[in-house]
């Protein structure tokens, strides 16, 4: 039988070492805030040990402009800054943490994203280790503010982006925001979203709105403004459904002839409950083409029902400053519009005439959603243009380009 013999050593005889770090050599995706963690073989005396940290990075980052213990009404934040570090060092501070062999290092300044940083240990002047990791790429941010047709911010109502496990609840100020805490594997990606407020109405004083928004990767993208109708709590709800004939809505100012049209809700059913508002053009959230530019609209809530076929509609004119002035003279053609069908813009969907004080559609329309149902006067030279296509001497994609 082979005897093994073990040796006892002191502590003391034992050789200082390095045993690992946090973040470890070569990681990647390290958080501009994080610490430096290390951990040692034995107890350690901090008074000995130094920590060197240095930073390179050339480009664009996030920068705290407030000095440590600024006042909160004077707070800057963080903005957005190009900065140049060559090796530059990053002082901190140094922390023994419970178990006497675990040290903390605290930089003073986040780090730059994307920045490359080393770090040298040393121990009483001799040297530990050495190591180097990068920064997380810039985060992604998403940032709005939710306001009514009356110009009053909206809190408490949820905001998703589809496809998306991502929802956020505006504030008393109206805002809402996504991407802000995200770690780097959960960064939001570049690309194209659909920006749901309200969904399924879940907030029941109001409506629905859908909004097609472009997500550029590692920026702060400030979508601005969004409008969220508020419902009439006087007006009912009505019912429409597929192939019905006619139906008058918004107190009979719209008529709907839905004969040749399938409808699919949100909910993928064919017929259901509706209100329609009538708003101003500019509470859309869409933009308008040069030559086709509407002053109001009328939005079916909920928002999101697609329509296949083809529609029909009667669109009673209001008057402007109490007068029918401003009105083309009958028989003049307009420009009937709906919403693009992946763009936030009034798009030309067929042709309507003026007869009477109300615009009647003699074209079909080809109308993607009910979300926007509105129409544009046009100038006297475009009269032609329209009576091409009305003549399908044109196509829809033609007579769109001729209004931008």
């Amino acid at each position: 039988m082979t005897q093994q013999t073990f040796k006892l050593l002191n502590d003391a005889d034992v050789p200082l070492s390095l045993v690992s770090s946090e973040p470890r050599n070569g990681a990647q995706n390290v958080e501009p805030n994080a610490s430096l963690k290390l951990f040692f073989n034995k107890t350690i005396d901090k008074s000995k040990l130094s920590v060197q940290m240095n930073e390179t990075f050339h480009g664009e980052t996030y920068v705290n402009l407030d000095e440590s213990g600024a006042q909160t009404s004077e707070s800057q934040g963080y903005v957005m800054q190009t900065v140049h570090r060559d090796n530059e060092a990053i002082s901190g501070n140094l922390s023994a943490l419970p178990g006497e062999n675990l040290f903390a290092f605290y930089p003073q300044r986040d780090l730059a994203y994307t920045g490359y940083i080393t770090v040298n240990v040393s121990y009483d002047g001799h040297e530990l280790g050495r190591f180097a990791f990068n920064v997380r790429p810039l985060p992604t941010f998403v940032q709005g503010t939710v306001f009514d047709q009356f110009g009053q911010t909206v809190e408490g109502v949820e905001v998703t982006l589809a496809d998306t496990e991502r929802t956020s609840i505006t504030n008393g100020d109206g805002l809402f925001s996504f991407g802000y805490g995200d770690n780097a594997d959960k960064a939001l990606k570049g690309g194209r979203y659909q920006l749901i407020i309200n969904p399924n109405l879940k907030n029941a004083q109001f409506g629905k709105t859908i909004r097609n928004i472009s997500i550029e990767q590692g920026v702060n993208n400030k979508l601005g403004m969004s409008y969220l109708p508020l419902l009439n709590v006087e007006t009912p709800f009505q019912s429409i459904a597929s192939s019905q004939s006619e139906v008058s809505l918004a107190q009979n100012e719209l008529t709907l002839d839905l004969t040749h049209a399938q409808l699919t809700f949100p909910n993928h059913v064919s017929q259901g409950n509706v209100q329609v508002l009538y708003l101003e053009a500019g509470q859309a959230n869409l933009s308008f083409l040069n030559e086709a530019a509407p002053i109001w609209y009328y939005g079916v809530q909920p928002a999101g029902i697609q329509v296949s076929g083809s529609i029909g509609v009667k669109i009673n004119i209001p008057k402007l400053y109490n007068s029918y002035a401003y009105v083309p003279e009958n028989g003049k053609l307009v420009v009937l519009l709906g919403r693009g069908a992946n763009a936030d813009v009034f798009v030309p969907v067929g042709v309507g005439k003026i007869e009477g004080y109300q615009v009647q559609s003699i074209t079909e329309l080809a109308m993607p959603s009910l979300d926007f149902i509105a129409y544009a006067f046009v100038s006297e030279d475009k009269q032609a243009l329209l009576q091409r296509y009305v003549d399908h001497e044109i196509s829809l994609d033609l007579l769109t380009g001729s209004l931008q």
